[in-house]
C-alpha cells in the first residue's frame, strides 16, 4: 500500500504540465511511494526529471521509500540518472549514443563551486561550442535558476538540474530545454517575509515582477541580488518563442505562445502541492534572435519598474 502516487503521463512536457502536476502526491515523510510510468510511451521534458529528482532526495531522507511501476517505459530517466535520486539500481540498460549525448544529465547543485563546474562544461554537453550568442544565453538562464534556488529554497539538498537539445528533425523545432527543481520552503514561504502574499498563485505572479526577491528586506533587494532573474529568464524564453514555467506548492505560472496572450493571472493554474519549486525554460535557438537586444530590452523594463531608482538600477548585476 503505497502512501503517495506519481504518475508519469506519456507527454510530460511544459505544453501540458498539469496533466503531469495536478494529480501527483508528493509526500515527504516516511511511507512508500509509487512512481508510475505510462504503460505505452513516456516522454519526458527535463523539467520533469528535475522534480522528480528533488523530491526524491527530500523524500528518501525523511525515510520514504520509492517503487516503480513501468520501469521500461523510462529509459530516458534512467539515461539521466534518475535511479540514483530514487535509490533504486537502474530498471533498464541504456546506450549511450552521440546524438542523444546532447543533454546535461541529473546533477545536484548546492554551492557556487558547484554550479561553475557545472557552467564550465555545458557548453561542451549541449554541443554549443560553435554558437557563442546561444550559449551566452543559455548560460544566463542556468546560472540564474540555480542561484534563485541557492539563495532561497532553504533545501540542505541544493538545486536538481537537467537540459537537453532538441535538433529540429526529431521536434520541428530546435532548442534547449532546462529544468531546475528543489524541494525546499517555496516560493510563497520566501515571499511572504517581505510581501503580502494571499496565494500560492499570487506569490508566483510576485515572483516573476521584475524587481521582486525574497533574498533580503525591502523592494528590489540589493545591487548584487535585485530579482532580476525570473523575469528576465521569462523575457529570453518569450524573445524565442519558447516557454517559460514556475510551479511551486499549489500553483503553476506557464506562459502562453499564442499570438494574443492573455493576462498574466489567467496563466496560473492549479496542481497537485508540490514540496519547493519547479522552473522550466525553453530556449529556442533561432538565427533571428539576439539575446544581446533581450537582455538590453529587460534591462529597460527593470529600470523602468523602479521609478526613480536610476541609481540602483546602474548598480545592478544581469550577468
Amino acid at each position: 500500500m503505497s502512501d503517495g502516487r506519481i504518475f508519469v503521463p506519456n507527454a510530460a512536457v511544459v505544453r501540458s504540465a498539469q496533466n503531469f502536476l495536478r494529480p501527483a502526491t508528493w509526500p515527504l515523510g516516511r511511507g512508500t511511494t509509487e512512481v508510475e510510468f505510462h504503460p505505452r510511451y513516456c516522454h519526458m521534458q527535463p523539467w520533469v526529471l528535475a522534480a522528480l529528482g528533488a523530491w526524491g532526495i527530500e523524500y528518501r531522507s525523511a525515510g520514504g521509500e520509492i517503487t516503480v511501476t513501468n520501469a521500461e517505459r523510462a529509459a530516458y530517466g534512467w539515461r539521466f540518472g534518475l535511479a540514483d535520486y530514487f535509490g533504486i539500481p537502474s530498471p533498464v540498460v541504456t546506450q549511450q549514443h552521440e546524438e542523444s549525448g546532447r543533454f546535461v544529465a541529473l546533477r545536484t547543485i548546492k554551492t557556487s563551486a558547484d554550479l561553475a563546474d557545472l557552467l564550465a562544461s555545458i557548453v561542451t554537453l549541449l554541443h554549443l561550442a560553435d554558437e557563442p550568442q546561444d550559449a551566452r544565453a543559455v548560460l544566463y538562464i542556468m546560472s540564474e535558476m540555480v542561484r534563485n534556488v541557492l539563495e532561497h529554497s532553504e533545501s540542505p539538498h541544493g538545486a536538481v538540474v537537467a537540459a537537453q537539445y532538441y535538433p529540429p528533425r526529431r521536434t520541428g523545432r530546435r532548442y534547449v530545454s532546462i529544468g531546475v527543481a528543489d524541494a525546499g520552503v517555496g516560493v510563497r514561504k520566501t515571499l511572504s517575509r517581505n510581501y503580502s502574499v494571499a496565494s500560492h498563485g499570487d506569490a508566483l505572479l510576485k515572483a516573476i515582477q521584475p524587481g521582486v526577491t525574497g533574498a533580503v528586506p525591502g523592494q528590489y533587494g540589493s545591487a548584487d541580488n535585485a530579482g532580476a532573474g525570473l523575469a528576465m529568464t521569462r523575457s529570453m524564453a518569450g524573445a524565442t518563442q519558447g516557454y517559460f514555467a514556475l510551479a511551486s506548492g499549489s500553483a503553476m505560472f506557464r506562459t502562453s505562445l499564442a499570438q494574443r496572450k492573455p493576462p498574466d493571472h489567467q496563466l496560473v493554474k492549479e496542481i497537485g502541492f508540490f514540496p519547493g519549486t519547479i522552473v522550466c525554460v525553453e530556449i529556442e535557438l533561432r538565427e533571428d534572435s539576439d539575446f544581446t537586444a533581450v537582455l538590453g530590452t529587460a534591462r529597460g523594463a527593470f529600470g523602468e519598474a523602479i521609478q526613480g531608482s536610476s541609481e540602483a538600477v546602474k548598480k545592478v548585476r544581469f550577468s
